[in-house]
């Protein structure tokens, strides 16, 4: 474990921080300086990298007047949609200011607002790349011709779907691609509500919420799911359903093709999220209007890059609408050497999917029988039957799971006595684990409860390691509480 605050991995532009013991977590929630001052690094969309404050401080200094602050985005388009946002949300007035040799743009509106744009940055998710970031502090003029990369990321996420590459579109992040989908369903159907089925990723409820014209939050509860969604699409018109397959952090799945076949019944596009999932191991396509990946995850693996990717399904009923409503609106955020990464990280997908599949399962199989453990989460465990309608033949059940103590009060030992990389996010080579709900609902935890998430759950993500040295790890922090 490394120690609090640092980089994971070990890197200038790592997208997880280390929070080794449970309080960290709770410390960091509660803005306590013992967490706050550590912390070299964080997740990019709630943490300012280090080189994007870096840079936000010099255009502070060079452009804005008294009670200015700033916000530095990678394009012009989008720094007008965060100004839009600032007015709408906060009534105040920005001002935008270019960076000469670059074509990103520095937001200034008043200090007060920050909170206001910080929401914009980390819900939209169209943020500006550490990597360029750091390029524009060190005037680099040197251009990085990525587009031949960004083809081959495009050609390999169609390829393991089964789609045409001319249907994929490349994002800084993941949370970018699913703010495009949420405006590309709005543009179809203006002024309507959207349907988020079963408890999401914060961020993709929180889109619904703040961006549009509201949405209607269903969680799931089996055999009622469908009836609730028909309840609102047979008497309201409604832009799309989103939903996550599997389900973060609960790993629920959907009676997909029921879902689809009620939705393309009442003319609504369904837009899925397979990052935990993964392309690898479920077949999407036939039943998906829109997927959305975080490239971040699995596909990049090392913890070192952001991106994100929206693939429209060809054979959908919407095809040509959405299709036509992307090309118009699509502008190429992702960083070119971001898409050098990402390719590079990604060429032995395959292979990493399918030993993170191996690890997993064997780290879940037992810990499903340990005396501690009251569940864990885990599509195995869950609805099986209707994970495996969509589990391709070469897949697996993934690499994320969820487990919850028989005694929650125990829950901080474990988590704290675990000899494995804590902090936020997933899929990574290297296992990483959380206290997922404390990390992503800590103001709402209420909220959460009544969806079924427990605050002492952990999430864990598997990586590379033999799960049979996981095993005796897990079995060592859970020897702790006996």
């Amino acid at each position: 474990m490394k120690p609090l605050g640092t980089p994971l991995p070990n890197d200038p532009h790592a997208v997880s921080v280390s929070m080794p013991l449970w309080q960290d977590v709770v410390d960091y929630e509660e803005a306590n300086p013992r967490v706050i001052n550590a912390l070299q690094t964080g997740y990019p969309r709630f943490f300012y990298h280090p080189f994007v404050a870096a840079l936000c401080k010099r255009c502070e200094e060079q452009f804005a007047t008294e009670g200015e602050t700033c916000l530095v985005f990678p394009l012009q388009t989008i720094a007008e949609q965060c100004a839009a946002y600032l007015l709408e949300k906060a009534d105040v007035l920005c001002r935008l200011q270019e960076l000469e040799g670059s074509d990103a743009v520095a937001v200034l509106f008043p200090s007060e607002a920050k909170k206001i744009a910080k929401e914009f940055w980390q819900h939209a998710g169209l943020i500006l790349s550490s990597r360029q970031a750091e390029a524009i502090l060190q005037s680099e003029k040197i251009v990085v011709d990525a587009a031949g990369a960004k083809q081959l990321i495009k050609q390999r996420i169609a390829d393991i779907v089964g789609e045409g590459s001319d249907n994929v579109t490349l994002y800084p992040s993941g949370m970018g691609a699913i703010f495009s989908a949420y405006q590309a369903v709005c543009a179809l159907q203006a002024d309507a509500k959207t349907i988020q089925l079963g408890f999401p990723y914060v961020d993709t409820l929180k889109i619904q919420e703040k961006f549009g014209s509201g949405v209607h939050f269903l969680n799931y509860h089996h055999a009622e799911d469908l009836k609730a969604v028909e309840a609102i699409v047979k008497h309201e018109k409604i832009a799309g359903l989103f939903c996550e397959i599997p389900s973060n952090p609960l790993l629920n799945v959907i009676d997909l093709p029921a879902l689809s076949s009620l939705l393309r019944r009442y003319g609504v596009p369904l837009i899925i999220d397979d990052t935990v999932g993964t392309a690898y191991n479920i077949d999407l396509l036939p039943y998906a209007d829109i997927i959305v990946t975080s490239l971040t995850k699995f596909f990049s693996g090392t913890g070192d890059v952001l991106g994100g990717s929206l693939l429209l399904a060809s054979n959908a009923p919407f095809h040509a609408e959405l299709s036509a409503i992307i090309a118009q609106r699509y502008e190429d955020v992702l960083y070119s050497k971001d898409a050098l990464i990402l390719e590079q990280n990604s060429r032995n997908l395959a292979e990493r999917i399918k030993q993170i599949n191996v690890n997993a399962e064997g780290l879940c199989d037992y810990l499903s029988k340990h005396s501690a453990i009251e569940r864990v989460y885990y599509p195995k465990y869950t609805q099986v039957q209707l994970y495996d309608l969509l589990k391709k033949k070469e897949g697996g059940y993934g690499g994320l799971f969820s487990f919850l103590l028989k005694d929650t009060s125990k829950a901080p030992i474990v988590y704290d006595h675990l000899a494995i990389e804590k902090g936020p996010s997933l899929g990574t080579n290297f296992t990483l684990a959380c206290p997922y709900t404390l990390l992503a609902h800590y103001q709402e935890l209420d909220f959460a409860k009544t969806a079924g998430v427990s605050p002492s759950l952990i999430r864990v993500s598997v990586g590379l390691e033999e799960s049979s040295e996981l095993i005796k790890r897990f079995k060592s922090a859970l020897e702790c509480i006996k």
